[in-house]
């Protein structure tokens, strides 16, 4: 009887420990070269705007250093199509959006002096996207992210909105817009050579505790915000130029 008890308590530990022992979320082949995929097709467009530039101008023997600069550098639409690469590999990894089964959207929101000022970017799903008043809400997800610092995760919005005041990290809104569901992530961009924090990354979904692992997610959004933050210099350099 106690060899008995003894192998079945052992095989259902091995079991257990199989089960636990596995990663959330593991990548293979296709993943990485979709990622990369869409980071090169942002590389591609400067690639061919640089190209475009150096035909037009073959025939002259000498350029304008500053005219030249001020052309060929468009730092924001880089930016804004960085924003909608993210868009296009969260929107790969989420199998129920490509189901149809869950609403799905990546946001670029301006920060200027620790408040968000403008949507650059906003990609997927339906209905207006929240103000920069709005988000500026002192109980904000995105003004809870710039003030900490970090990537921000709602796993479940309708439950932080009952939240104390002095404990949400959400800002409440009508009950007919259907935005008071799901879950949210707000990745903060921080720009190591003015301590600044010049754009967050939004992510949300009517699904709740659907953006997970935060790993997985983090890892993917920072392939690209290092991109950003080399044009963000870009754009930097161009408006002291102009």
């Amino acid at each position: 009887i106690l060899a008995y008890v003894w192998r079945f308590a052992s095989q259902f530990v091995m079991a257990v420990i199989e089960k636990y022992s596995k990663a959330e979320y593991s990548l293979d082949r296709d993943d990485f070269i979709f990622i990369e995929t869409a980071l090169s097709n942002v590389v591609d467009s400067k690639t061919a705007r640089f190209l475009d530039y150096v035909k037009q101008q073959g025939s002259k023997q000498k350029l304008d250093a500053a005219t030249t600069f001020l052309t060929i550098t468009k730092p924001r639409d880089q930016i804004r199509l960085l924003t909608n690469a993210i868009y296009s590999v969260l929107s790969y990894f989420d199998k129920k959006y490509r189901k149809g089964q869950a609403d799905f959207r990546v946001g670029l929101l301006e920060i200027v002096e620790g408040k968000p000022v403008e949507w650059l970017e906003y990609k997927g799903a339906s209905g207006p996207a929240l103000t920069p008043a709005e988000l500026a809400e002192v109980d904000s997800t995105v003004m809870a992210c710039i003030k900490a610092r970090r990537p921000i995760f709602i796993h479940n919005i309708v439950k932080e909105s009952k939240k104390a005041q002095n404990k949400r990290r959400y800002t409440e809104l009508s009950e007919d817009t259907g935005a008071d569901m799901g879950s949210l992530v707000c990745y903060p961009v921080k720009y190591g050579y003015k301590n600044d924090i010049p754009y967050v990354i939004t992510v949300k979904t009517d699904l709740k505790n659907h953006l997970k692992p935060d790993g997985l997610y983090e890892w993917i959004i920072e392939r690209f915000v290092n991109r950003m933050l080399l044009e963000h210099s870009l754009f930097i350099l161009r408006e002291k130029s102009l």
